[in-house]
């Protein structure tokens, strides 16, 4: 007797959240005919990167600026450009649901032994909206994640008196721009490819590879900071990067160490005093008006009751046993069962998660990418995976991130190693044709070398511009951009001519 078929589903579906991963939702949802509906909490769209004065909420200041260019890091089918108010939301149904309120929404609470002696201010990173409060003032910032480093920075900006920067260990301290050129040009497709093929074959020795190239840029950036206390013992180095540590871009921090307008010291002991701090060293600041902990942020599934929680450990094969008994493990941040870390495992065809998935690519273009994949499956262009393929995917990510967690901690379990098996699959489910016809040894690729090579060339080997996921007509799913070639062009012209004038304007100097 045949069983009876799954109910057809609707077209409907609903975007929680409107922050650019749920921009990205809603262009390439729509673009594929999907009637698409986007519910916001604020009064305003960009979630994280809309300047706001709430201080329960996690957004950018006045300051903040981007850690890779625009020419890599923009919208496949909208680059940045060369130089309405929402009502309450009534209760609707929705045959399909993207939940866009990304990974940094809960922060991590972090407290002091003696932290109610302290007369002056202690916040979290995420109350740090004004830096010329602190103007004149001492303070001291806890944490050389991203957004320690970066608050130090809009501390100098705004004139604080003294900054000082608590931090147990090391991190991997990468420069914006090198010679004139920004990190992320010199990342090309050749590049990506090699360094998915070593990935995908051996994860370990391609995140040591990583590490020594990190390190080796670390010190041709900022060759005096082998000799700083901050990345010398006692503090432990850092293991291997996008792991245990990710690396931090600034073209500040290492200059402020080595002047001094950024005092290093070790990790905090106890609030002593009033005033004053003691660090593991033994030392102590006694100046002390505002202390900002930089602890960072874990996600929260909490919007999501019942069987379509992604951290439900009763949908687990072991009740996720064996990663809680790693040594590193932590509560605040479970293991997230998602199919390539956006698909609901029990409900792949109406539930998708962004925001869970960390990858060696901008996170603009690879989240267009992800929802040119979701939107081809949702709106019929690509098949659903089947439950068996999605969880020998899932199962294989547990396994993996379960034997790293004995060695240290992960800072968030969605990141992705075997990036080629997701990468290839992204863009096979996308319709991109890009994986097809570059660095490949196809009919495809062959013909585009040897028809067009000097633009084959410059697709592989200059900059990585997102337009080229909109470039193939593929006729399957997602729509190329008339513009993509053109822009491509443009983008590697304008990069060229910005590192031949910084050499000219620097070639006498040094000598």
């Amino acid at each position: 007797m045949a069983s009876n078929p799954k109910p057809a589903i609707g077209s409907r579906v609903c975007i929680i959240g409107t922050g650019v991963l749920g921009l990205l939702a809603l262009k390439n949802l729509k673009e594929q005919g999907l009637e698409v509906t986007a519910l916001e909490r604020n009064d305003y769209l960009g979630g994280n990167w809309h300047v706001s004065e709430k201080i329960d909420q996690v957004t950018a200041t006045t300051l903040t600026t981007a850690n890779i260019s625009k020419h890599t890091n923009c919208f496949t089918d909208f680059p940045f450009a060369d130089d309405n108010e929402l009502s309450p939301v009534e209760c609707q149904e929705f045959d399909r649901i993207v939940m866009a309120t990304g990974m940094l929404n809960k922060k991590n609470t972090v407290s002091f032994p003696g932290q109610d002696r302290f007369i002056g201010e202690i916040i979290h990173s995420r109350e740090f909206k004004d830096p010329y409060r602190y103007t004149g003032k001492n303070i001291l910032v806890v944490g050389i994640g991203a957004t320690g480093v970066d608050t130090t920075t809009f501390l100098k900006k705004a004139g604080a008196a003294r900054i000082y920067l608590s931090h147990r260990g090391q991190t991997y301290l990468m420069p914006k721009m090198t010679d004139g050129k920004a990190f992320d040009h010199s990342l090309s497709r050749h590049l990506g490819n090699i360094l998915r093929f070593c990935l995908s074959w051996w994860p370990q020795g391609g995140l040591a590879l990583m590490a020594k190239s990190m390190h080796r840029a670390q010190m041709k950036a900022y060759p005096w900071l082998a000799e700083h206390p901050s990345f010398s013992k006692p503090r432990a180095a850092p293991t291997a990067p996008m792991i245990h540590r990710l690396p931090v871009f600034s073209d500040d921090l290492a200059y402020n160490l080595r002047d001094g307008s950024v005092q290093s010291v070790m990790g905090v002991r106890e609030i002593s005093g009033g005033r004053s701090v003691t660090f593991t060293d033994g030392t102590v600041v006694d100046d002390l008006d505002c202390i900002v902990i930089c602890s960072g942020y874990h996600y929260s599934f909490s919007l999501v009751a019942g069987a379509g929680n992604p951290i439900d450990p009763t949908k687990a094969p072991d009740q996720y046993r064996e990663i809680r008994a790693a040594p590193h493990f932590e509560e605040n941040n479970p293991f997230s069962r998602l199919y390539h870390g956006f698909i609901s495992e029990q409900y792949p065809e109406s539930l998708a998660f962004l925001g869970h998935v960390v990858a060696f690519s901008p996170s603009f273009v690879f989240y267009d990418l992800i929802t040119m994949a979701l939107a081809n499956i949702w709106g019929g262009n690509a098949p659903l995976p089947t439950a068996k393929e999605m969880r020998q995917d899932i199962d294989a990510h547990y396994r993996f991130i379960t034997s790293v967690l004995k060695n240290d901690r992960v800072p968030h379990p969605g990141i992705r190693v075997d990036v080629r098996n997701t990468y290839d699959w992204l863009n096979k489910m996308a319709g991109t044709g890009v994986t097809e016809r570059l660095g490949n040894f196809n009919a495809e690729a062959w013909n585009l070398w040897w028809s067009d090579r000097r633009f084959y060339n410059l697709l592989m080997d200059g900059v990585n511009v997102p337009a080229v996921y909109r470039l193939f007509d593929t006729n399957r799913g997602r729509v190329p951009w008339p513009g993509a070639r053109s822009q491509i062009e443009k983008t590697n012209r304008e990069v060229q001519e910005m590192e031949e004038a910084w050499k000219k304007q620097n070639s006498g100097k040094g000598k």
